[in-house]
């Protein structure tokens, strides 16, 4: 298949290599690559891949996406406090003990412990999504 753009007799390539990524904006207004869905069945892409554990059990467990939903003044509220900003796509970038101190805000309880942190992708759009799960 040919991309390119044709102005009379010169023919200009729109792109050059591979396909530019798919793009979406966040929630700033930026644009930037959507998220990749992986190659395998959608039943595997979507299963949750432990990023950080530290051994211990845990008795509740977050989803990044449902903190957000349940209470979105609370959630911009930490991350601010916190991170300076309030999105939902940082989470890559943050320590466990970022996480775990997020945690303890957002829940008002200084007594949670993080014990792992996994990553998935959202089936219905195939956004990233972060699981926490600690113990209170």
């Amino acid at each position: 298949m040919n991309h390119s753009v044709t102005t009379g007799k010169q023919s200009t390539p729109r792109w050059k290599g591979a396909m530019p990524p798919r793009m979406t904006m966040d929630i700033h207004g930026n644009m930037i690559a959507a998220p990749q869905k992986q190659a395998a069945k959608p039943a595997d892409w979507a299963a949750p891949v432990v990023t950080w554990s530290n051994g211990q059990s845990a008795n509740s467990h977050s989803h990044s996406d449902r903190l957000w939903e349940a209470n979105i003044d609370k959630y911009q509220e930490v991350s601010m406090k916190l991170f300076g900003d309030h999105s939902q796509l940082w989470w890559d970038s943050r320590t466990p003990a970022q996480v775990e101190l997020f945690l303890r805000e957002y829940w008002d309880n200084p007594e949670i412990v993080l014990c792992e942190i996994q990553k998935m992708y959202n089936r219905s759009n195939g956004g990233p999504v972060w699981g926490f799960s600690y113990r209170k």
